[in-house]
């Protein structure tokens, strides 16, 4: 029996139902709404699976006390029970599905190590994925629901995921979503997205880009981290409001240029207003464009980047917190007319050459404020500043002190930028041009 004329009156399939039929293209009429444990169990022929209706599945435990001879042995089936799993049964032993349709809501890991699998396409009435596909490693391409809105665990260990297109509307990202998804190389966040959890792209070793195209979102979790493992991003775009500390940081690694998550290029839009403690710690960070409404950046944000060459700080930041550009490789600094106050190691270089600064009152220094070879650095003031530079605490300790005759901000509009670059959502949204962001 390869195909079945289903009746469009029928509602439930039950335990067993079809079990070691071949199957090939079973599509369930959507009157369907009651699938039991096992009801596909063991159809090899299995390819191509279509689910339209509204589907509830009852848990093998209902059919105990029916004396039903089920696929394996007793001490199995107590093993289920007293750990409480949440597999699912329907496609037990199917061994052979390519794709799949479904337009309900999962709850349990339905195709769960189902490893021919290729797409998966959800209707528009699925809102809510939970651990579905699961350690389905030929898995391509996923086709998401316009009106999902959240995911828990449901692509981990999906190896050979290189895309998914997120729709609007989606609003939670659970803890190891993606985590071991080693072949995906592009994510977009959408706007509306306002948690993700813990490690939820963890593991995914050839992500190279990242965008976060929602203001607002909160990160669950203790740390507060999203990748732990050793993951090369050549980019990572950022429209939050509010960055969360920790957020590539994962505080108890050690820290080593061969390890964590290394992100070469970090755009933050316009948007952002604060960066959190170690949000890029060791991040290994080449560039950094930060927008031009940032206010605060907390203690140790972008501390350990040993590959910063230059930084540029817009206006309206005025105080550089402990550690914050604590790298040892910055040459080049431009500093805003309205910085204020830089704490112990809020720059820190070995190899120093030129500190651009506009302020023309010189901002309070801690002990080793701006920890380097200063003597070996030139310092850029402006016009008529010169005295009291020479006059202050740790400012006075560069030998070459310049007074600049035009505007420093000149100097600092010649700073890299990502004019020449244009970066896109998946779904072909530009997101930012010409170094500014926009959602549009």
């Amino acid at each position: 029996m390869e195909s079945i004329k289903w009746s469009n009156n029928l509602t439930a399939i039950r335990i067993l139902a079809f079990t070691n039929c071949p199957l090939q293209d079973p599509t369930l009429p959507e009157s369907v709404t009651e699938i039991s444990d096992f009801a596909f169990w063991n159809c090899k022929r299995l390819k191509h699976v279509s689910i339209p209706g509204q589907i509830k599945n009852y848990f093998i435990g209902q059919y105990v006390s029916n004396n039903y001879k089920f696929p394996f042995n007793d001490n199995y089936l107590n093993y289920l029970f007293n750990t409480g799993t949440d597999l699912s049964f329907i496609f037990y032993e199917c061994d052979s599905i390519e794709s799949i349709y479904i337009n309900s809501d999962t709850n349990r890991e339905m195709f769960k190590h189902q490893k021919l699998l290729k797409k998966v396409e959800l209707g528009d009435s699925v809102t809510n994925i939970i651990g579905t596909f699961k350690g389905c490693t030929h898995l391509e391409t996923v086709v998401l629901s316009k009106n999902i809105k959240s995911m828990w665990s449901a692509f981990e260990g999906c190896t050979n995921l290189s895309e998914v297109v997120f729709n609007k509307g989606l609003l939670f990202i659970d803890d190891k979503t993606f985590s071991g998804c080693t072949n995906l190389k592009k994510v977009a966040l959408p706007s509306t997205l306002t948690t993700i959890g813990r490690n939820a792209l963890a593991s995914c070793l050839q992500l190279k880009t990242l965008s976060f195209l929602g203001s607002e979102f909160q990160i669950s979790g203790l740390d507060g981290v999203l990748l732990i493992d050793h993951t090369e991003l050549d980019s990572l775009y950022l429209n939050l409001r509010y960055v969360p500390h920790n957020m590539f940081y994962y505080r108890s690694r050690a820290i080593s240029e061969d390890e964590g998550c290394h992100i070469k290029k970090i755009a933050f839009s316009d948007s952002v207003k604060e960066i959190g403690y170690h949000a890029f710690r060791n991040c290994m960070t080449e560039h950094i464009y930060l927008g031009k409404n940032i206010q605060k950046i907390y203690d140790g944000a972008f501390r350990d980047n040993l590959h910063l060459k230059d930084l540029y700080l817009p206006e309206g930041i005025d105080t550089i917190n402990n550690y914050t550009f604590s790298g040892y490789s910055i040459t080049d600094i431009y500093l805003p007319s309205t910085l204020k106050h830089i704490r112990t190691y809020g720059i820190r270089s070995s190899v120093l050459e030129n500190v651009y600064i506009k302020a023309t009152i010189p901002p309070t220094t801690e002990s080793y404020a701006i920890f380097a070879y200063r003597s070996q650095a030139t310092l850029h003031v402006p016009a008529g500043c010169k005295e009291a530079y020479e006059a202050a605490k740790i400012w006075k300790d560069f030998n070459i002190i310049e007074e600049k005759t035009t505007d420093i901000h000149a100097v600092q509009n010649a700073s890299p930028s990502t004019e020449s670059e244009t970066w896109y959502d998946l779904q072909g949204r530009k997101v930012a041009t010409q170094g500014k962001a926009s959602t549009s």
